[in-house]
């Protein structure tokens, strides 16, 4: 896992600022394009999975003979339904109005999606294998690839819509090829044979029967999380769109703590099912571990927001601001799920999967009706704030959830002490900001100080180190 976060460290930011000059070069009306096309093809992905990925990774036996029929069967399934993917997506697109052009690159997206998700599941034999280390390369092979062209692309010439789609796919191919070809060496090497495409019609319905509940859980999470990105750009346009992208792009790459994060948590409360204090013990670490990074995040945005946009020097004052606004509200969303991922991961982890794709049903349905009402006439901040209300719905429910049917109970003493901290940092910023003239990197350190050290001195690091040496 330590690996993983060290190259997600590296590659993430060095992504982001690549991924700023292209929007600074292209401009953000046809940016704004892009990203509802990326994104939509994002909403839809869990239909070239189908929840096959993570009921794979979880099957997969030692018998060298059952984890082959089961991948061979696997892969197969797998690749037709990333055949099938694009077509959807493609004919969704048309439903929406697309243009031929638009229509295009939706597909040449798609197909690129489809190929990191062909990626994804052969990750799952290397995770079968105990090769955490492979898989670690792996699991961002296609971004590695797609930095080295584009950032050579960049110093050479300039970059347009269309060739940066083009390099995302070969990136795709590029990346799933090589790996194709390393597990096919190790297969050789373990005396297997190398994966082939392998039909049987009961094992398929099966395996989807299983898989079915990841693949709700994954489309409804995603809906919610890109479905203001496609209504945006339809309702209000390109540039808005663009200028709502400019300020996602950072809450995303905020969540990569969490996402990297909560599996381990994950891993935890399962391997914990029979001992209902110990999970408490973890769910209340959780809060702890999950909310200080992303509170600090949300808190310096709030004071120095404008710092995350200056390679846009293409932009005028009045676009900053938005995208600053933007940042702003759409990392108070961040900051919640600091605190309110682990209470899914824990759901998910004792079988309620169903009851948390409900919760995220809700949030959709709110945030669509509000995304229809309001973004005809407030753009992108409209967006933003349609994802803060759907939250806090779902937020609410994942407290109810836990009341209902789970015999841990919610640390509302620590939720205090977390806010009282929070409150303690917002405070040395305020007063670092208003009555000094000091550089924002160091009122943004002592504002740091301050939010561990108030937390430090409040108890929430007790026993963290007992969690955090056994991950």
């Amino acid at each position: 896992m330590g690996i993983v976060v060290l190259l997600n460290l590296l590659i993430k930011p060095a992504w982001i600022f690549t991924e700023q000059e292209i929007q600074n070069q292209v401009g953000h009306e046809a940016f704004g394009l892009y990203a509802a096309l990326y994104s939509l093809g994002l909403m839809l992905l869990s239909f070239s999975d189908l929840g096959l990925t993570q009921h794979i990774t979880k099957s997969l036996a030692h018998d060298e003979h059952t984890v082959q029929a089961i991948f061979d069967q696997g892969f197969t399934l797998k690749a037709i339904l990333t055949v099938l993917y694009p077509l959807l997506v493609v004919g969704i697109g048309v439903a929406l109005g697309y243009g031929p052009d638009a229509l295009g690159w939706l597909l040449l997206l798609t197909v690129a999606q489809g190929f990191i998700q062909l990626l994804n599941f052969l990750r799952a034999y290397l995770q079968a294998r105990q090769q955490f280390n492979v898989d670690a390369v792996a699991s961002i092979a296609d971004r590695m690839a797609l930095l080295v062209v584009v950032s050579g692309f960049l110093f050479v010439q300039a970059i347009t819509l269309e060739r940066f789609i083009y390099i995302r796919l070969v990136s795709a191919v590029l990346a799933f090829a090589v790996f194709f070809a390393i597990i096919g060496r190790m297969q050789g090497r373990a005396g297997a044979r190398r994966l082939r495409f392998r039909w049987n019609t009961e094992a398929a319905r099966t395996m989807l029967r299983h898989s079915l509940p990841f693949a709700i859980y994954t489309l409804l999470l995603t809906i919610n999380t890109r479905t203001d990105q496609v209504m945006l750009e339809r309702l209000a346009g390109d540039a808005q769109a663009g200028l709502y992208a400019g300020a996602f792009r950072w809450v995303d790459a905020s969540m990569m703590f969490l996402w990297t994060v909560m599996p381990i948590f994950f891993a935890k409360y399962v391997y914990h099912r029979h001992e209902p204090d110990e999970q408490q013990h973890l769910f209340t670490a959780g809060h702890v571990i999950g909310a200080l990074p992303m509170w600090f995040v949300f808190l310096f945005s709030l004071f120095h927001g404008e710092l995350f946009f200056v390679l846009f020097d293409q932009s005028s004052a009045a676009e900053i601001d938005l995208m600053t606004s933007c940042l702003q509200v759409l990392l108070s969303t961040a900051m919640l799920q600091g605190v309110f991922a682990n209470y899914s991961t824990l759901l998910a982890a004792t079988g309620y999967e169903r009851h948390v794709s409900w919760l995220f049903l809700v949030g959709v349905v709110i945030n669509v009706v509000l995304n229809f009402l309001f973004i005809p006439r407030y753009g992108a901040l409209a967006a933003a704030w349609a994802s803060v209300v759907s939250l806090v719905a779902i937020c609410l429910g994942y407290m109810w959830l836990v009341h209902r049917y789970l015999p841990q109970r919610p640390p509302y003493g620590v939720l205090g002490k977390l806010t009282l901290s929070g409150g303690v940092s917002y405070g040395v910023f305020w007063l670092t900001e208003s009555l000094t003239a000091w550089p924002w990197f160091l009122t943004s350190t002592l504002a740091g100080v301050a939010l561990l050290g108030s937390a430090w001195g409040l108890g929430l690091f007790r026993r963290l180190d007992t969690v955090v040496r056994s991950s």
